[in-house]
């Protein structure tokens, strides 16, 4: 058989750069201006298919070992790319860039393969090194290329008042809480304008002992771009205080995030857009779920949840493909009067897409009653289509499907894949 990243490479999809428009939602989107554009052709969404990011412009610092790493972070200026040569990194404290008016900086690994530079913490709950990355303050920072994980806290976290951050083709593995932290400052504001992209974030077995995970975590950040990612086991042990997590959670004040073309393997949740009901101001606002893969095996997840929870008022689910085999008798999930003018369309499931607690949702073109069957490979979350599965009405915000392929200008099949 096939490994994942095999079986996806045999799909191909239209090139991307970060500085195209978005032809699903005919604007442009938020990108680093130090990411000038990326290469021509691009491979299947696939994290180890991430196209290379061009050679790094301005002034650019080498560095082979950690005592280096952390000399070069301590007197970064802007404007600086600090690029890690391949080999493993063992961290005694957070790479921590201060802020303090730092602006578009850049930590990558040379080779753009994200095994061949490894920084490792102490180990996962281990309070020894608490963060792989921290960074405060900094308008503009890429972190790229490389594996980041085990460590007591957050392989990589951002501070309220960072903007523009960047993580791309990285492995953030075993955090002891949530993989990637946007911090907020308490009143529905945090950090604006992020991208993840290319990226695994996944647990070797399973969450911290108490639950208390999440793969992306972002408090009130508006604008947040997540697509082409692998989550894999974002899942709670057995007994855990904290249960049912979402591998993308997006609340507390945030907005307008676009999360797409992700696969989601043996996670509690998916996907959560808001995830508690708020007085003075909702949750989530807007925002579009799209092309999203979404797998469960009910065996292997203790405490396994909707596949999609949205309490957002606006936003737009569409044409995702979530396979939960009885784990939880939902898919997709709206709750609370507040959440109105909710959009879901033409997803493809195996359970019901409810909504609860007087949300108001408009429902057309799903398909609910999918089967393993219908796939190429799901327990490695290839739901990419066998056959013809069923069709309905194109909708004008999802016109690329899964692999970026044009779907039909009035018909198009459900679910995330166009075949």
């Amino acid at each position: 058989m096939r490994t994942w990243n095999a079986r996806y490479n045999s799909r191909k999809r239209i090139a991307i750069s970060s500085f195209r428009a978005d032809p699903n939602m005919n604007r442009p989107l938020n990108c680093l201006a130090l990411c000038l554009t990326l290469c021509s052709t691009a491979q299947a969404r696939s994290p180890s298919d991430a196209p290379r990011l061009p050679a790094p412009q301005g002034r650019v610092i080498r560095v082979d070992d950690v005592e280096q790493l952390y000399r070069a972070v301590a007197a970064i200026k802007s404007g600086t790319t600090i690029v890690l040569r391949k080999g493993e990194y063992r961290l005694h404290r957070p790479i921590h860039f201060a802020g303090q008016g730092l602006k578009q900086i850049a930590l990558r690994g040379e080779t753009g393969r994200s095994d061949d530079v490894v920084v490792r913490g102490a180990g996962m709950n281990n309070l020894a090194v608490h963060h792989g990355v921290l960074a405060n303050a900094v308008d503009g920072l890429l972190v790229a290329d490389m594996t980041i994980g085990w460590v007591g806290y957050h392989p990589i976290a951002v501070q309220p008042k960072c903007r523009r951050v960047h993580i791309r083709n990285c492995r953030l593995v075993d955090a002891g809480e949530q993989f990637i932290k946007a911090s907020s400052g308490g009143d529905g504001t945090g950090v604006d304008n992020g991208i993840v992209e290319y990226c695994t974030l996944e647990y070797t077995k399973t969450g911290p002992p108490n639950g208390y995970t999440n793969g992306v975590d972002v408090h009130g950040g508006d604008h947040w771009i997540i697509r082409d990612n692998l989550f894999r086991n974002i899942r709670t042990p057995p007994g855990a205080k904290y249960k049912h997590v979402p591998a993308v959670l997006m609340w507390n004040g945030a907005s307008d995030t676009i999360c797409e073309n992700n696969t989601f393997v043996n996670c509690d949740r998916a996907i959560a857009f808001g995830l508690v009901k708020k007085e003075k101001f909702p949750d989530h606002r807007g925002g579009v779920i799209r092309n999203n893969f979404i797998y469960v095996d009910k065996g292997a997840v203790p405490h396994a949840d909707v596949g999609i929870f949205v309490v957002s008022p606006g936003a737009k689910v569409l044409h995702n493909t979530i396979l939960l085999n009885g784990s939880y008798p939902n898919a997709i999930e709206t709750r609370w009067a507040a959440t109105k003018n909710v959009v879901v369309h033409n997803n493809l499931t195996d359970a019901r897409i409810t909504p609860r607690e007087q949300s108001q949702v408009h429902l057309n073109g799903n398909v609910t009653n999918a089967s393993g069957s219908m796939f190429q490979s799901p327990r490695d979350g290839d739901l990419h289509a066998r056959g013809a599965p069923p069709r309905a009405a194109t909708h004008p915000d999802c016109k690329l499907d899964w692999d970026g392929k044009p779907r039909g200008r009035q018909r198009t099949t459900v679910g995330a894949d166009e075949p």
